[in-house]
């Protein structure tokens, strides 16, 4: 499990991250009311997630706010 750490630049009534694979099938859709302005995170337990590339997609309010791709090999 880890955290992804994320800076709103306003107060957002919907918060949406989408996690998707390699294939873009979306491994994980999570939706937050409500979330204040500043500093943020998202807890994800990746070591449940198949290997390959992730990616990871905020929207706020309709607004992609950013997205990040990480690697998930195997140990």
């Amino acid at each position: 499990m880890f955290f992804v750490q994320y800076n709103l630049p306003r107060d957002a009534k919907k918060v949406i991250w989408t996690v998707t694979d390699e294939k873009g099938e979306v491994l994980v859709k999570e939706k937050f009311k409500n979330i204040k302005a500043g500093k943020n995170r998202f807890q994800y337990n990746y070591l449940n997630g198949p290997d390959g590339r992730h990616k990871f997609k905020i929207v706020a309010d309709e607004e992609q706010i950013g997205e990040i791709e990480v690697l998930k090999e195997k140990k």
